[in-house]
């Protein structure tokens, strides 16, 4: 799944319904690719997820806590400072962990304020094999979040 979260703003919501929608493909792999716009240590549904089976993938490499936005002209992507934070991340559930071989930060990406994210999966590593391809209910999900959050024009 990819998310995006909302800047400025608090998108506890928005994190809560990608925990659900995660939670219906039960032990199969998942991941959610995402733009926070918050650290994970700084929201309580995002704590949550990490407490109880989500793992951030960039966990256990050398520089995990790289900030990953700069609100800087022309940031060299790498120089920590007021102005950048880490935003961006990728988690998965524990069988989407097991798929993860390599993660690396992308520092020289087009986009001039946030670092890429790349993650090397071996999907030889897989328990199971899909035997049919279930496309996501992407209106009852959007109805859900409007819902929950009060959406308006």
């Amino acid at each position: 799944a990819s998310l995006y979260g909302v800047a400025g703003g608090d998108s506890t919501d928005l994190f809560r319904l990608a925990d659900c929608a995660a939670a219906r493909v039960g032990s199969a792999p998942y991941f959610i690719c995402m733009d926070a716009n918050t650290n994970i240590d700084d929201n309580p549904h995002l704590l949550h997820m990490m407490q109880h089976g989500w793992f951030n993938v960039a966990e256990g490499t050398p520089d995990h806590t790289m900030h990953t936005y700069g609100n800087i002209p022309d940031w060299d992507r790498v120089t920590k400072c007021p102005r950048t934070s880490r935003i961006d991340y990728i988690i998965a559930n524990q069988a989407a962990r097991s798929l993860v071989t390599h993660f690396c930060y992308l520092r020289d990406l087009p986009a001039k304020s946030h670092v890429g994210l790349q993650v090397t999966l071996d999907l030889s590593r897989l328990d199971i094999r899909p035997h049919a391809f279930l496309p996501p209910r992407l209106t009852l999900l959007t109805t859900e979040l409007m819902r929950t959050t009060n959406f308006r024009h």
